[in-house]
């Protein structure tokens, strides 16, 4: 299962193009890929310069293999990794490891200045969660039904997710 939701469309259809710089913490795209007892491999290879915004990836069960700073890591169940705009992204996902992973691509003003008041760098180890699965969900259902206030409302929903990875 992968679920791709993007509210800043683009001619590629590639959320990480996406660079929002006059809107505060604006939500440029966010998913769920679930690989369960597939053989299917997904690869997300980005070279630098290619992602022009934030990008965090939760793992909510099995794990992935990440590069981060020219170092391979495995990202296990319960842990997150937050890639910063410009850098390098290298991501596989095996089937047999049974990824299950949210993500979402983030940018506007403001960015930088949470990331680092919440200590969000690199792989962080979550303590909780739950609950993770139902406010993507949430965010999936504002942007494919887009209200008067879909910002905003998607911004809270970040900012919980981004507020929850940095405890």
């Amino acid at each position: 299962m992968r679920i791709i939701t993007s509210i800043a469309g683009n001619e590629q259809n590639e959320p990480a193009l996406v660079n929002i710089e006059d809107k505060y913490l604006y939500l440029v795209a966010c998913g769920r890929q679930a690989l369960t007892n597939t053989n299917h491999i997904f690869r997300c290879i980005r070279p630098e310069g290619k992602c022009k915004n934030y990008m965090l990836q939760i793992v909510l069960a099995g794990k992935g293999h990440h590069t981060l700073n020219h170092e391979t890591t495995i990202i296990n169940a319960g842990q997150c990794i937050l890639y910063e705009p410009n850098t390098p992204q290298h991501i596989i996902h095996y089937g047999e490891d049974n990824a299950d992973v949210i993500w979402m691509h983030f940018s506007g003003f403001g960015v930088e200045e949470i990331v680092t008041s919440l200590g969000l760098r690199g792989i962080s180890t979550l303590t909780n969660t739950t609950g993770f699965k139902q406010l993507l969900l949430q965010m999936v259902q504002e942007l494919t039904s887009p209200s008067q206030n879909s910002y905003l409302i998607c911004q809270n929903y970040l900012l919980n997710f981004l507020l929850t990875c940095s405890q």
